[in-house]
């Protein structure tokens, strides 16, 4: 009897497990969350992987604590819009009698992406709606591996080779200016230590480009050196390599200035000594911005005024390595050579050259002096050509002149006839009282009802009037 009633037992137990329907979902972090349920299901009730947690997560008769159930026709869904890890565990479906429908395991999977990025650019990495306090972000590469981002806290700047580069807001968390040296995993997790993202940066086919840059001799040459790169290079054409920076010695012309990342290294002015290749390299030893600087002559049309001085600057130049030259359609003349006025041996310049450490100066200039200069280097390079353009000189007190004559002539030319329009003006108006008057006293003695109103009858008479009573009525 007892075997009948165990097969029973074993037999019921085998068809409950066999109805019971079990399903495995995978989802990413930050996708949608989407869930079949049939018509007869009562509730939902979740079940967090640790099993820390079991609550009614939707249910027919409360409003749901997180989620809610879309019905499209006959297919009922249970949707959350944008998952974590606390979403993660097991969805189990309770049917009208309170027995297990079915249960739906989720995973949440980390969020794996490729990033390319140009060099020079700033990689954003998104925190996926988590607050920065809950996030941690690390780098790792082949060559080592570092903690960028600890509780919302940018603690890589304190990294020699991401000093002011990491920047952390409430959406996101930015690594500024990379370059190839940041190629590498950046791996963030949330409070709870679950990897939400790794991105990969990926710099292929976004080499490192060299910049062109061209400049005219004399002009200022400037490149950021913020606080995360260790040392700048210089290859002249020559290919003679040599650290510009920092272990240079300063001098008026190269010098660094601001600080931070507003740290520039300055040249100015610049030569044909100063064009090469720059290269700048981070802590990590290598290469973060390469640029190519040319220099070329300066051409210019000065303005000067005739007397006046002409003046020609060196541009940096030692006055002992220039030389200049004047050419017109007369002359073919050699001012100064190495620092020495010899074009004051000329009658067309004589006395008329001077030559200090920063200038060429052709004193009293005339319009004779009208043609090219040019200015060389030691090497016979030209580094100037200058075109003068002769222009007048305003004279003040001419000006004055004219401000102070201007009103007299005015009235000279216009005095009468203002006059005339003036004393016209009053002419009519005087005139046009006068006619008013004289109607006014005409209209007044034409109307009888004037005439004999008692307001208009005067109450003295004449001096040389007597006033004569008309006798009283007889009462007889």
């Amino acid at each position: 009897m007892w075997e009948f009633w165990l097969l029973l037992l074993a037999g019921n137990f085998i068809a409950e497990s066999w109805n019971l329907n079990i399903n495995h979902l995978e989802v990413t972090y930050g996708q949608q969350l989407s869930i079949t349920i049939t018509s007869a299901t009562q509730k939902i009730e979740f079940t967090s992987m640790n099993k820390l947690r079991s609550y009614i997560i939707w249910s027919r008769r409360i409003q749901p604590k997180k989620g809610q159930v879309i019905v499209s026709g006959e297919e009922r869904r249970f949707i959350i819009n944008s998952v974590t890890f606390d979403d993660q565990g097991n969805y189990t479906e309770w049917n009208f009698w309170d027995k297990v429908a079915s249960v739906h395991v989720v995973k949440v999977l980390s969020k794996r992406r490729i990033q390319g990025c140009m060099p020079g650019k700033n990689l954003s990495i998104s925190l996926d709606g988590l607050s920065k306090d809950d996030v941690k972000l690390q780098f790792s590469s082949k060559d080592f591996n570092l903690t960028l981002v600890e509780r919302g806290l940018p603690v890589g700047n304190n990294h020699s080779g991401y000093w002011g580069r990491i920047q952390v807001t409430t959406k996101n968390i930015q690594v500024l200016i990379v370059d190839g040296s940041d190629v590498g995993k950046y791996t963030l997790t949330d409070r709870e230590n679950n990897t939400v993202m790794i991105v990969t940066l990926n710099m292929a086919g976004c080499e490192l480009k060299t910049t062109q840059l061209k400049l005219m001799h004399g002009e200022e040459f400037s490149i950021k050196l913020p606080i995360w790169f260790k040392k700048l290079e210089f290859s002249s054409v020559n290919e003679v390599q040599s650290v510009i920076w920092p272990s240079c010695a300063q001098n008026t012309r190269k010098y660094v200035k601001g600080s931070g990342f507003q740290r520039q290294f300055i040249i100015s002015p610049v030569t044909f000594n100063d064009q090469g290749t720059y290269t700048q390299w981070n802590y990590r030893n290598k290469a973060s911005s390469i640029c190519k600087l040319e220099v070329v002559y300066a051409d210019h049309v000065q303005d000067c005024v005739a007397g006046k001085n002409l003046s020609i600057s060196l541009d940096g130049l030692s006055k002992d390595d220039v030389t200049l030259r004047f050419t017109n359609h007369e002359f073919n003349i050699t001012l100064a050579e190495h620092g020495t006025p010899v074009g004051n041996l000329h009658k067309h310049f004589s006395d008329r050259i001077k030559v200090t450490s920063s200038e060429i100066l052709v004193l009293n200039i005339e319009t004779s002096h009208m043609g090219i200069y040019t200015l060389t280097d030691r090497e016979d390079r030209k580094v100037k050509v200058i075109t003068p353009n002769f222009v007048s000189q305003p004279n003040p007190l001419l000006a004055l002149l004219l401000l102070l004559c201007i009103p007299p002539c005015v009235c000279c030319c216009y005095g009468n006839m203002i006059y005339k329009k003036c004393t016209q003006k009053t002419t009519t108006t005087i005139t046009t009282t006068t006619t008013t008057t004289v109607s006014a006293v005409k209209f007044e003695n034409q109307s009888p009802l004037l005439a004999s109103s008692p307001g208009h009858m005067s109450t003295e008479a004449p001096a040389d009037s007597t006033l004569v009573q008309s006798p009283a009525p007889s009462t007889d």
